[in-house]
């Protein structure tokens, strides 16, 4: 987990047309290797003297908003909050004294990319198989990459609002089952009418995994948008029938081609008649038994 780092409050005292006031450090690093699962992190004091300093570390962005207004920091170093920069003037103290200070929140992302994640589907989602008219339960499972956007501050706004809320810090485990909800979701609704879209039947599902893949993609690129994140990579692995449900269509097959035989069987004529006399002989008949014609 990080931590809000004050150094001595006192650290740096000065006086004069201001007045007399401490310049704090704030920034945010990882307490332990046990906690290094947080990946964005509230301070929790909101008041800032003027002239702190606001330090950003290697794969981390610093953002200060007032819940309206926000900036972002991605560069590595110190950044000076200083009332008098226009950057910073919709954050000044309320208080109306100058040299108050800034007022906003300021929280800490880490931006690593969170690669090789795995997705999967917690029940069974149903498909319809238009070839085979069935109904059919089927597991899908697989992987992704993404992270937190950066720089756009409309989408780090998105993402403090819709993701982050009111937490003091947001682990990598919670952002993680966030997103795998976002993509179960687009899978539930896309992949029965892709597939019914493909008129697709059970074995040529495999010809048409990378048709479904892309459709689902571009959708969960979207959904993470939504909420001001990057989906970097995406795959479905696989479209697993559930047992049952295959024996059952095999069984449906199988029943369809013995219908098709026996329809055969009464397509074929049991009787004809000889083209010399006209007299009825059996359809297997070599020679009529009339006059016999060779047949």
């Amino acid at each position: 987990m990080g931590f809000f780092d004050r150094f001595d409050p006192k650290e740096k005292l000065f006086s004069g047309i201001r007045g007399a006031f401490s310049v704090d450090h704030i920034r945010w690093e990882r307490a332990s290797d046990g906690e290094a699962a947080v990946v964005v992190h509230k301070v929790e004091d909101e008041d800032f003297p003027n002239g702190s300093d606001l330090i950003v570390g290697a794969s981390q962005m610093a953002v200060l908003t007032n819940g309206v207004d926000i900036v972002a920091f991605t560069d590595v170093g110190l950044i000076k909050l200083e009332e008098g920069d226009p950057l910073f003037a919709p954050f000044r103290s309320t208080s109306g004294k100058r040299g108050a200070g800034l007022h906003g929140t300021v929280y800490f992302v880490d931006t690593t990319e969170m690669t090789e994640l795995r997705w999967g589907m917690p029940t069974p989602i149903m498909v319809r198989l238009p070839v085979e008219q069935a109904d059919v339960r089927v597991r899908t499972v697989g992987m992704f990459s993404a992270h937190i956007e950066q720089g756009d501050t409309t989408q780090v706004g998105k993402f403090l609002r819709k993701v982050m809320g009111s937490r003091t810090d947001l682990t990598q485990e919670e952002l993680v089952s966030f997103m795998r909800a976002r993509i179960q979701e687009q899978v539930s609704g896309l992949l029965s009418d892709t597939i019914v879209r493909k008129n697709s039947s059970l074995v040529k599902l495999p010809a048409y995994m990378s048709d479904i893949t892309e459709t689902i993609r571009g959708a969960v690129q979207e959904a993470f948008e939504e909420v001001g994140l990057t989906l970097d990579k995406f795959t479905l692995q696989s479209i697993n029938v559930q047992q049952e449900d295959l024996r059952m269509i095999q069984e449906a097959e199988r029943q369809r081609l013995l219908q098709q035989m026996e329809q055969k069987k009464k397509q074929v004529p049991s009787e004809r008649r000889c083209p010399s006399c006209g007299d009825t002989v059996s359809a297997t008949a070599k020679f009529c038994t009339e006059c016999g014609t060779k047949l």
